[in-house]
């Protein structure tokens, strides 16, 4: 008699293990979308809206015609609508509604069964813009399948071959190379740019190179790969001196490593907002240069794909089907057309409907899937960093600061290696931004082993206390407090609060916060001896943040 698996009671089987099978059913039946990459161009309407929009349109078809494997009908060169029918199952089409013309092309993955890769393009022209927008999508019917991210052929076809720009700066088929002070001065007005919406790759050479082929990945695949969607900067050896003048040993890159500005990015940033790779690490990755160049592009193209506007800025192809179809049929009743006429109209706005309404629930549900995982990777990283506190608290001696018998802590005697001390000493506790490390550099204060001394006790004292040291370290924070003379006060208060302006605001990864607590030390005026240190507790990574020393910052009174 054969053996078979005893099967659970009915009582013990999950809802979970019950639907898997329905889930399996389901997902034979109905693609999932995966959002890829987007991107969206504009380019001056030179010599005319027309003829730019024409140029544009002609370079999408001749790619769509490569694709599709057949010739285009006659009217698809006029900017007409038009739909391939019979290209095996492959869906080819494309619209137009009033100045905006849409196409779709579905191409089927020669390497995984069941996937189909959705290109949507988009073309507008106005008076003196025209606008160029694809998504890349990945439908897959079945079980989900590792993708391989990038933007569609066509962008490198149609943005290296015209004027087109993104976020106000040319695209061209090489990299932008840094490497005058003028052009590293360029290039941080694009990576401050508040309305700069692509995050900025920089891959920099090595000490005394200029020579992109020295990068320690292949520039050419990286920017074919994110051509549109992202900018692409190689920093020479010399140039990353001036942009480390510039913006801060902490949020520079230099000596072959790789650095990635998102958006948002300003001299007071978070450095760990803007991921570092260096040249050892990435040689050591699993798999290789190659498996990090993946890595690289799928954090460079997240950010375009999950925006909030990302329908607004390219419209689905489905959704302007329907608009055109219901505008068709409302001329068509008022020409009078014949119920079976109008029938088929009604037949296929339905079927638009329902493409429309498949997609953004397969969106949505997407959405849903990487909400919970980030809420678990949350998790797992706040728990990591609870273990990386406690092993922290054991060399430290515990929440109530450094361990008797340790030796005294040496501070540098100037100002010049701050930024230096700060990374070594104050990581994970304390974040100095660029803005107090400018700050201190320029200022002629004479006591500057007392500033060194108040943010070691920010860190010694003040962040065990705000990590719930409870009532024995806010003495032990007082105390040392008094052993110093200093004093821990709000910035402003009662009416003054909000008088001086944006004096006394950051603005950290976007984010726009107030420096409201300050210590203070001598209150005279000449910034030789008068000591003020201006920061804020961030609540989210439990640290302070340092905007301004060692002197006064300008109030209504000064």
């Amino acid at each position: 008699m054969d053996q078979q698996e005893t099967p659970k009671p009915l009582s013990r089987r999950t809802l979970r293990s019950q639907l898997l099978p329905l889930r399996a059913r389901i997902r034979e039946t109905r693609g999932w979308v995966q959002p890829v990459s987007q991107v969206a161009l504009s380019r001056p309407a030179s010599p005319s809206a027309e003829q730019a929009v024409r140029d544009t349109r002609d370079a999408v078809l001749a790619w769509i015609e490569a694709q599709s494997g057949r010739e285009l009908p006659p009217g698809a060169w006029q900017g007409e609508s038009f739909e391939l029918t019979d290209v095996g199952a492959q869906r080819t089409e494309a619209v137009r509604f009033e100045d905006y013309w849409s196409a779709r092309i579905d191409d089927a993955d020669p390497d995984i069964a069941r996937r189909n890769w959705v290109t949507e393009i988009g073309i507008c022209g106005s008076e003196d813009r025209v606008l160029f927008a694809t998504r890349l999508q990945a439908v897959t019917r079945g079980d989900e399948a590792p993708l391989a991210l990038g933007v569609p052929e066509v962008v490198w076809d149609v943005a290296t071959a015209g004027e087109f720009e993104l976020d106000g700066h040319p695209i061209s088929a090489q990299a932008w190379v840094v490497d005058s002070a003028a052009e590293v001065e360029d290039l941080v007005d694009l990576l401050c740019d508040p309305a700069r919406k692509h995050a900025v790759c920089v891959l920099s050479l090595p000490l005394r190179s200029s020579d992109p082929a020295d990068a320690a990945l292949p520039v050419a695949t990286v920017l074919r790969r994110v051509v549109g969607a992202a900018h692409v900067v190689v920093l020479t050896g010399s140039a990353s001196f001036e942009l480390t003048n510039r913006v801060g040993k902490t949020l520079s890159v230099f000596l072959g490593a790789v650095r990635t500005y998102k958006p948002g990015f300003g001299l007071d940033a978070m450095p760990l907002e803007h991921r570092l790779a260096l040249p050892g690490s990435i040689q050591r990755w699993v798999g290789g240069p190659t498996k990090f160049i993946d890595v690289l592009v799928s954090g460079l193209l997240q950010a375009v794909v999950s925006g909030d506007d990302a329908e607004d800025v390219l419209p689905s192809h489905a959704a302007v089907k329907q608009l055109a179809v219901e505008h068709r049929r409302e001329v068509e009743t008022q020409r009078g057309a014949s119920d079976a006429e109008l029938l088929a109209l009604a037949l296929d706005e339905n079927e638009a409907l329902r493409n429309s309404l498949n997609e953004h629930d397969s969106l949505l549900e997407l959405a849903e899937r990487e909400r919970d995982e980030a809420r678990r990777d949350l998790h797992k990283a706040r728990a990591h960093i609870e273990v990386l506190r406690a092993r922290g608290g054991e060399l430290d001696g515990g929440p109530a600061g450094p361990r008797r018998g340790a030796p005294r802590e040496e501070f540098p005697e100037g100002f010049d290696d701050l930024e230096e001390w700060a990374r070594r000493r104050l990581a994970g506790k304390v974040t100095l931004l660029p803005r107090a490390i400018r700050a201190a550099r320029k200022s002629n204060f004479r006591d500057t082993l007392l500033a060194y001394r108040a943010l070691a006790l920010l860190r010694d004292f003040y962040v065990p206390m705000k990590r719930g040291g409870g009532e024995s370290a806010r003495r032990r924070y007082d105390a040392e407090l008094r052993r110093l003379h200093l004093e821990d006060r709000p910035t402003f208060h009662g009416e003054r609060g909000g008088e001086e302006g944006d004096t006394y605001v950051v603005r950290v990864n976007g984010r726009r916060r107030e420096l409201d607590r300050h210590l203070k030390g001598s209150n005279s005026r000449d910034p030789r001896w008068g000591f003020r240190l201006y920061f804020y507790w961030d609540d989210e990574q439990e640290q302070v943040v340092v905007g301004s020393l060692p002197n006064h910052l300008d109030t209504r009174i000064t």
